[in-house]
């Protein structure tokens, strides 16, 4: 039979050892060594080309990177803290003000250091209130909590009002403000109108219409003092290019604004603490529900808040220190 017509037969170097070299008869020991040596070889190109990164494995070791990043971070933080423990909330807040922003606080001795104190802080383009935030951290103490107040609608949105939540958000109303304020704690509200929401470039750091008036009234009902607050910085950290208010509706929220990037950006913030206003000094409690008394306090509560925003972006931009 001519060799093209005799059928082929592939024997392993295994098989051949287990049946003595029958299935080799004839082979030098040469011819086995070599054989030896190819049989290697393939095994060591076929397990080279099986797939090094299985995904289930990929995916397994971003989780434990990420859990132990998180841990890492926790203990980092309770060596900061002398190992007082914190919610994931908390902890969220804190990277964010001393790692994401580096948030400072200039004239921080103006806040009373005990008993209720209402701050007013101005209202940025971001669909996240994020200066309620950073000054609920930059206030807090041992002595006395303090509370970041936001929109009702963004804690009752899906997702998002579970995440602000977390942070420590509670809704801005006068009946959750005034409680606030009546358990000796600190309440920050934004009063602006919603319109501040989603505004653009060329409107940063100019104060709208004080169209919470309601916030304001738990002062008077409480006798805490308001304490304006300028948080340069929050106008940058998510810059709007268009505020959607018919998608906003759609989704319950007051506008939608579209933001430039779609996380916020690490820029530097600075926090300008203001004179505190004496409310109790001017207005009782009984005049808390005074459509005058309330008009009055609206106006001064605004031209400090706007004067103390124009100081501080004068002093940004080296016009001097008051």
């Amino acid at each position: 039979m001519a060799d093209a017509e005799r059928p082929s037969r592939v024997v392993s170097l295994d098989h051949a050892r287990r049946t003595g070299g029958e299935e080799l008869t004839g082979a030098s020991p040469e011819v086995l060594r070599r054989l030896s040596a190819l049989e290697a070889q393939v095994e060591h190109a076929l397990a080279s080309a099986r797939p090094r990164d299985d995904p289930a494995d990929v995916v397994s070791g971003m989780l434990d990177d990420a859990l132990g990043a998180y841990s890492d971070l926790r203990r980092w933080w309770s060596d900061r803290t002398g190992g007082a423990r914190s919610s994931g909330g908390e902890l969220a807040r804190r990277i964010l003000f001393r790692l994401w922003w580096r948030v400072e606080v200039e004239g921080l001795e103006r806040v009373p250091s005990a008993g209720r104190v209402l701050v007013v802080v101005h209202r940025a383009a971001p669909l996240i209130p994020y200066a309620t935030f950073m000054a609920a951290e930059a206030f807090v103490s041992p002595k006395r909590a303090a509370i970041p107040c936001v929109e009702p609608a963004l804690l009752r949105a899906p997702l998002l009002g579970a995440m602000l939540a977390a942070l420590g958000g509670r809704p801005a109303t006068a009946r959750e403000v005034e409680g606030i304020l009546g358990r000796d704690a600190l309440a920050v509200v934004a009063p602006e109108s919603p319109r501040a929401i989603g505004k653009s470039w060329a409107a940063r750091y100019r104060l709208g219409p004080l169209t919470r008036v309601a916030l304001l009234r738990a002062a008077i009902a409480t006798g805490a003092p308001i304490v304006p607050l300028a948080a340069i910085g929050s106008e940058e950290t998510q810059p709007s290019l268009a505020r959607l208010p018919a998608l906003g509706r759609v989704l319950g929220l007051p506008a939608f604004p579209l933001a430039l990037s779609p996380i916020p950006l690490p820029v530097k913030w600075v926090l300008h603490v203001g004179e505190p206003l004496e409310v109790a000094a001017r207005w009782p409690p009984a005049t808390a529900r005074d459509p005058l008394a309330l008009r009055t306090l609206r106006i001064e509560v605004r031209e400090r808040l706007a004067r103390l925003l124009r100081e501080a972006q004068r002093r940004r931009h080296g016009g001097g220190s008051r």
